[in-house]
């Protein structure tokens, strides 16, 4: 299929997760990958992973709790424009700016995706998810935002019509029944003070069929690649895609 490329596209971080079942996880991993990296990935890091959950009693009282993940170490590239992130039962590659385009970004996902199934050795692969997060930014101090965006806050016009800082948050239909899209739009801090700067999030998370074995995930990959580019290209206008100076390829 013909992908829409731009030369100044928006993305400020792109990522691919992948979620793995029965990986033979041990304290040698992090070192046998890192031997294998580090050419390319020359610096490591550890990470501390919190999750947080929040519950709504029925009687309407709030509580929430953080819990401690299984740590992560990261790789960076030189540059730490590249970044390969592991941990027991997951892989996670992201690319900040500039970002090239999906189709060369891939064989680098790729890659990562086999080092980890030939070291860690995981049974399947479970689930994978691509997100991008983008910044659009304006040097006017007021845009209407039908002019720019497919999707975007409406009030009525008893309020006014305009509005300030927003944040949208939508789970949109799926293509597929094993797909989840989530679409986060809102205001971003402006650079510099006087513009406009939105944050436009797209995270598609697709599962990988059962059984399957590693060969599988890569397809699964550009599956959700090409459900998060038709998400994108539906939030544009004609006018904001000038922006980011298109040209088609193949």
């Amino acid at each position: 299929m013909a992908r829409q490329r731009y030369r100044q596209p928006p993305v400020v971080e792109a990522l691919c997760e992948v979620y793995f079942a029965g990986s033979q996880w041990d304290d040698t991993v992090p070192g046998r990958f890192y031997d294998a990296v580090k050419g390319e990935f020359p610096k490591r890091q550890q990470m501390v992973v919190l999750e947080t959950e929040t519950k709504v009693a029925a009687s309407g009282e709030i509580s929430t709790s953080v819990r401690p993940q299984r740590p992560r170490i990261r790789f960076l590239s030189d540059s730490e424009r590249q970044i390969v992130q592991i941990g027991e039962g997951i892989l996670v590659v992201n690319q900040l700016p500039p970002y090239p385009s999906f189709d060369e970004w891939a064989p680098v996902v790729e890659r990562m995706i086999g080092l980890y199934g030939e070291i860690a050795r995981p049974a399947t692969a479970t689930q994978v998810a691509v997100r991008y997060i983008n910044r659009i930014s304006f040097a006017e101090q007021q845009v209407r935002m039908e002019d720019w965006f497919g999707v975007y806050p409406e009030v009525p016009e008893s309020l006014g019509r305009a509005h300030g800082a927003f944040m949208l948050r939508l789970e949109l239909p799926a293509r597929q029944p094993d797909e989840h899209v989530l679409l986060t739009f809102g205001s971003a801090p402006p650079e510099p003070p006087a513009t406009v700067a939105h944050l436009l999030d797209i995270y598609v998370r697709t599962q990988v069929p059962v059984g399957s074995g590693l060969g599988a995930v890569m397809p699964v990959v550009r599956r959700a690649q090409d459900e998060a580019e038709r998400v994108f290209e539906a939030t544009l206008t004609d006018h904001l895609r000038e922006r980011f100076q298109p040209e088609t390829t193949t």
